[in-house]
């Protein structure tokens, strides 16, 4: 009976044992399970975290020294190109200068052909004057008389050709008077072309520099040079007029931070020099040199001597008028 009754706590102590080593087994399995997902969670996330953190921050760090290497680039490229306009730019008023100093020496010409004029008029009157104060002579004075009517006759008629010649030379004087005015006009319209460039890099610039209310405004007054030049410009009108109409919607897209506005901005830039350069490379004509010369008179005012008594009154001789060279083209 005692024997029965002590087997009974031997299983009992027999299942608690082997119930802690199942916790224990538990535990182990529990603990192992958790290292290995650490484990993998440390293989897999770590690149990942890289990948997702750290690469991207160093990759725009690249490009960001990328584009600020570029912009300084650019930045020097537009302004060896703005310093190559302004030298343009002084060439050209150079050149206005220069034509208008020949079109003053023409002009001082003129003026004194018209002062050689004047004192032909003068003499023609003198002898005039002789001649009636001889009628009242002898017959002898009369026969001088009628020589010197005769000469008078050839000075009239070479006053004449001097006065046709005159007129044509003021002729040849309006249509260079012309062709200076239109060379001058043709000169500063393309004057505003390079100040339309010029403004146009400069708003370049301001876009580089993310200054897009100073870009507007220079765009403005970009706007208002090539106007004039579309005023000094007719032959030019069709395409200064979509030019206008671009850079009117390049306006629009710079006040909304497009990216299509800088692209459009350099084939603006692009077309304007187009308009101005070659004519700049061309050699210039001076229109005074393609103007048709200056005639010469077929008769000048050369008297014919004759004898003169001693009661005849001393006259002033007439002198040969030559015409005046004219000044070489500039």
């Amino acid at each position: 009976m005692s024997d029965r009754f002590d087997d009974p706590p031997d299983r009992s102590s027999s299942r608690s044992a082997f119930g802690r080593v199942l916790i224990v087994v538990l535990r182990l399995l529990l603990v192992m399970i958790l290292g290995i997902v650490f484990g993998l969670g440390l293989y897999f996330g770590v690149p990942w975290a890289y990948e997702a953190l750290v690469k991207p921050v160093q990759d725009m760090r690249v490009e960001l020294d990328q584009l600020s290497q570029q912009a300084n680039a650019n930045q020097e490229r537009y302004q060896e190109a703005l310093l190559a306009l302004q030298d343009q730019i002084t060439d050209l008023e150079a050149q206005v200068m220069t034509l208008e100093e020949a079109l003053a020496v023409q002009e001082q010409a003129l003026a004194a052909r018209d002062e050689a004029l004047q004192a032909t008029n003068t003499q023609i009157v003198a002898l005039e004057k002789q001649i009636e104060a001889t009628k009242d002579d002898t017959l002898e004075m009369q026969t001088q008389v009628t020589t010197l009517q005769t000469q008078l006759e050839a000075q009239q008629e070479a006053l004449e050709d001097l006065n046709e010649a005159l007129a044509l030379m003021r002729d040849a004087m309006t249509l260079q008077e012309e062709a200076v005015a239109a060379q001058i006009a043709a000169y500063d319209g393309r004057l505003a072309l390079l100040q339309t460039a010029q403004e146009l890099l400069k708003v370049r610039l301001l876009l580089l520099e993310e200054n897009r209310g100073a870009a507007q405004d220079t765009l403005t007054l970009a706007m208002a040079h090539l106007d004039n030049a579309a005023l000094l410009l007719p032959d030019k009108l069709e395409t200064l007029a979509d030019l206008q109409t671009r850079m009117g919607e390049l306006q629009t897209l710079i006040a909304n931070e497009s990216f299509r506005a800088v692209p459009i901005l350099e084939a603006l830039w692009a077309e304007i020099l187009d308009l101005v350069v070659p004519p700049l490379k061309a050699s210039v004509v001076s229109p005074l040199a393609t103007a048709t010369p200056f005639p010469t008179p077929t008769r000048w005012l050369t008297p014919t001597p004759s004898p003169t008594p001693t009661q005849l009154p001393t006259t002033t001789p007439t002198p040969t008028f030559t015409p005046t060279p004219e000044p070489p083209a500039p």
